[in-house]
């Protein structure tokens, strides 16, 4: 067996650069279809309905690769049961996918055994630290408690009916959160974390966001482009990579360590949530706009140009908090214009313009903002130097 078996140790934080792997870049390719199908969500519009229903299951998404990523991080040995575990992994994320339109209808049944099976999976993994790892027993066990009665809960929601199970299944929701929580508690906050590894891991996973805007604009093209259409696809493609910039010019990664940082940790780890939903916003609500530019009279209660501008505020004002709250450096010449912006295009996304109007604000205001954090960035790298 040890031919297939490696010892299970936690990795270390003073590693050398730590290359996302293989299996990772292809477990990913189930969350790039995942997040390509949410789309349909707004087929009929944007209201308040589908913006509750595509981050309820973009949170879905999210939470399962957060919950392996991390995992990987910290735990991975490469060996014959870990790959077999990441591999399989796929499959029922797949089939979560596939239930969209069930899950959408308030059927969640079969969508709720494929996360059991990926819940299994976990507990799996998790377990194998607690049987063979020769440290941080009380944080495994943390993991496996939470992540456990989350598995019981979702299991017994099989057998009830009516809002009983949709609370079972937030219980369960809620205990799976808490249970990293406690665990680095219990372990006195004393985790090594690769922090350059799960910042990339991160950051990949923001290229995938990124590549379903690129999919939106190139979907706009066509062989009869007219001046103003052009110029709208290149507009949008330009706010695409200030988007690109802001979040990789600084980089997480600047100066911040989350090894042995409980409260790093979590602000990074949970709050990316909403930096991610605020990037696969402005995707889909970009090919939206880019359909309907010179049409303002669509389905929902917000045009898709509206939604542009709030996702960009959210992506603005959520990732610079987090910026804030991990780094050594803090400049205010750069945080505070995003602060602002940010504050402007949320309160200019409830005036009544055009979709072409939402998003010539938005991209102005944007290639602004990135011109400063190019030049602010730049001055502090030289000041450093």
């Amino acid at each position: 067996m040890k031919i297939f078996r490696k010892p299970i140790e936690i990795r270390s934080d003073t590693e050398n650069h730590r290359q996302a792997t293989w299996i990772e870049l292809f477990i990913d390719l189930a969350f790039v279809v995942g997040i390509s199908r949410l789309g349909v969500i707004f087929e009929d519009g944007f209201h308040w309905e589908s913006l509750t229903n595509y981050s309820f299951l973009f949170l879905l998404m999210f939470w399962i690769w957060n919950r392996f990523t991390w995992y990987a991080t910290m735990y991975d040995n490469d060996d014959v049961p870990y790959r077999l575990a990441y591999l399989l992994l796929v499959f029922p994320a797949l089939g979560i996918i596939s239930q969209l339109e069930s899950i959408l209808e308030g059927d969640i049944f079969i969508a709720s055994l494929y996360y059991l099976l990926i819940n299994c999976i976990l507990l799996y993994l998790w377990s194998r630290v607690l049987r063979r790892g020769k440290t941080l027993k009380n944080n495994a066990r943390s993991f496996l408690l939470g992540y456990g009665l989350s598995t019981l809960m979702i299991l017994i929601s099989l057998f009830v009916s009516g809002q009983l199970a949709f609370y079972l299944i937030g219980a369960g929701f809620i205990l799976e959160v808490l249970g990293p929580i406690l665990g680095w508690y219990m372990s006195k906050s004393n985790v090594p974390l690769h922090s350059e590894h799960i910042i990339e891991r991160h950051g990949l996973f923001t290229i995938i966001l990124l590549g379903e805007s690129v999919v939106a604009i190139a979907a706009n093209f066509s062989e009869s482009l007219t001046a103003e259409t052009w110029f709208t696809l290149a507009g949008s493609y330009l706010l695409i990579i200030c988007l690109w910039w802001m979040y990789f010019d600084c980089g997480y990664g600047f100066s911040a360590n989350l090894s042995k940082r409980i409260k790093n940790v979590f602000e990074f780890g949970y709050g990316q949530f909403f930096v991610y939903l605020s990037i696969a916003l402005v995707g889909i609500s970009l090919e939206y706009t880019l359909h309907h530019i010179h049409s303002d009279h669509v389905n929902g209660k917000f045009l898709p140009g509206q939604i542009v501008l709030f996702s960009i505020s959210l992506f603005l004002i959520i990732m610079s908090t987090i910026q804030i709250l991990i780094s050594k450096e803090n400049p205010k010449r750069i945080y505070l214009p995003r602060y602002a912006v940010g504050a402007f295009l949320f309160i200019i996304g409830f005036f009544h313009l055009s979709n072409l109007n939402y998003l010539h604000i938005g991209l102005i205001l944007m290639v602004l903002l990135t011109v400063n954090d190019v030049y602010q960035w730049g001055k502090l790298k030289v000041a450093q130097d």
